[in-house]
C-alpha cells in the first residue's frame, strides 16, 4: 500500500504511540511478558547507469525503513505477535504490516498459528527487515527479490514445533496453508518493465529444519504449492498453479558465517532457478568482510522471443561492515551485475546496460 509522505508520518506517528501506550499498558497487567523491538535500515546507493535495489545513476538516499515489533503472552499458552513497517523510498513513502497472529502453544512439538502469519520459507523470511544480522544492505534477489518467490507473511493458519533427535540434534517443523502475496517483477512483459504483485491463493506448504547439536550449523528444505493469480501495475491477471521448492544451509563457526540457498519455481507460464552463496567473517569485534555470490535464471515455457538479458541474473557483491555494537552496523559494499532480471532502466528514454555496478553505504540499527 503506497500512501503520501506526509500520511505516511501521521500514520507511522499514530501506530508508534498506539503499540507503546498498549505496550505499556500490556506490560503493566503482564509484567515481563511483553516485548517491543524495532529495526531501521537506511542506504545510499548509486550505480554506472541501471537502476538496482537501491542505487540509481545520480544516487539514491531514499532508502529508509523501520519495522516495530510487539509481542506479548496474555494468557498461559497464548501468544500475540505483531510488526508494522514503514518504509521511505525515490517514489515515496508508504506503510504495511509485516504480520499479525496469535499461537496457542500445546507443547513445543506443537504450536498453532493464525492470522497473517510469517512464512517459513529458506532462511530470512521471518528475518526480512533485521538487518543487523546479514552483511549486505540488501538480501540475495534471485530468491528474496522481486522474483516472485516468498513473502513476509502468509495469511491462514499453520503449526509449528521443535523436538531433539538424537545426540543433541534438533528438528523443526512448519505447516501452513492460506493465501500469500509476493512482489514480482516481470521485466519481459510486451509492455516493458513490469512490476507487479502475485497471489497464492489455497497455498498449503511445509518447511524443515535439521540443527545440529550446539547450534553450530543447520539445513533445511522449503515447499509450498498453490493456485496463482499474477496482477500485473495495468491490471491484467492471469491464474496459473505456482509450485516452489527450496533448500539451504548455514554454518557458524567463531567468526565465520556461511550460507547457501537454493529455490526452484514452476508456475505453468515461467520457471525460474535461484542460488546464492554467502561467506562473511568477523577478524575483529568491530569489523567484519562478506562475499556473496547470487544468481538466477528465468525460463518462458511458452517459447517468446525476448531479450535473454532480460531473463538472467548474477550479482557479485563484497561488503565490509563496522560493528559499533551487535546492535548498529556501518555497511559498505560494491556489487557487479550482469543480467537485467532485477535491473530497470534509470532513464526511460534510454536502454539499459548488459552489466551494473552498484556502490551502497548504509546503517542497520536494532533494539
Amino acid at each position: 500500500m503506497r500512501c503520501t509522505r506526509r500520511s505516511a508520518t501521521v500514520a507511522l506517528a499514530a501506530a508508534l504511540f498506539g503499540l507503546a501506550a498498549a505496550s505499556a499498558a500490556a506490560a503493566a497487567d503482564f509484567g515481563e511478558k511483553v516485548q517491543v523491538h524495532g529495526y531501521g535500515n537506511w542506504a545510499y546507493g548509486k550505480t554506472d547507469g541501471n537502476a538496482y535495489m537501491n542505487g540509481t545513476d545520480e544516487g539514491n538516499y531514499d532508502k529508509l525503513e523501520f519495522s516495530l515489533a510487539v509481542a506479548a503472552a496474555p494468557s498461559p499458552n497464548v501468544s500475540v505477535q505483531a510488526q508494522i513497517f514503514v518504509e521511505n523510498d525515490e517514489e515515496g513513502a508508504g506503510a504495511s504490516v509485516d504480520y499479525a497472529f496469535a499461537e496457542y502453544a500445546f507443547s513445543d512439538l506443537a504450536r498453532f498459528r493464525i492470522g497473517a502469519v510469517k512464512q517459513p520459507f529458506g532462511i530470512f523470511t521471518e528475518i526480512f527487515d533485521v538487518g543487523t544480522v546479514y552483511p549486505f544492505v540488501s538480501l540475495a534477489q534471485g530468491i528474496y527479490g522481486p522474483a516472485g518467490f516468498v513473502s513476509e507473511h502468509y495469511v491462514g493458519a499453520g503449526l509449528t514445533g521443535r523436538t531433539v533427535v538424537g545426540s543433541g540434534w534438533n528438528l523443526q517443523y512448519d505447516l501452513y496453508g492460506g493465501e500469500m502475496e509476493s512482489a514480482l517483477s516481470t521485466p519481459w512483459a510486451e509492455t516493458g518493465e513490469d512490476e507487479g504483485e502475485a497471489d497464492i491463493m489455497d497455498m498449503v506448504g511445509g518447511r524443515f529444519v535439521l540443527t545440529t547439536p550446539g547450534m553450530a550449523a543447520n539445513c533445511g528444505v522449503s515447499a509450498y504449492t498453490g493456485s496463482e493469480d499474477a496482477r500485473s501495475e495495468a491490471g491484467e491477471v492471469e491464474s496459473h498453479r505456482q509450485t516452489a521448492v527450496g533448500a539451504h544451509v548455514e554454518w557458524f563457526q567463531g567468526p565465520a558465517t556461511v550460507r547457501a540457498e537454493y529455490a526452484y519455481k514452476d508456475d505453468e507460464v515461467t520457471t525460474a532457478n535461484a542460488a546464492y552463496a554467502e561467506a562473511a567473517w568477523r577478524f575483529t569485534p568491530h569489523w567484519q568482510v562478506a562475499a556473496r555470490y547470487d544468481w538466477s535464471k528465468t525460463d518462458l515455457e511458452d517459447g517468446a522471443d525476448v531479450d535473454g538479458e532480460l531473463l538472467k541474473h548474477q550479482d557479485i557483491g563484497f561488503a565490509v561492515d563496522y560493528f559499533f555494537s551487535r546492535n548498529m552496523v556501518l555497511k559498505f559494499a560494491y556489487h557487479r551485475v550482469d543480467g537485467n532480471r532485477f535491473t530497470a532502466a534509470d532513464d526511460e528514454d534510454e536502454g539499459q546496460d548488459d552489466t551494473t555496478n552498484l556502490y551502497t553505504a548504509g546503517v542497520s540499527f536494532s533494539f
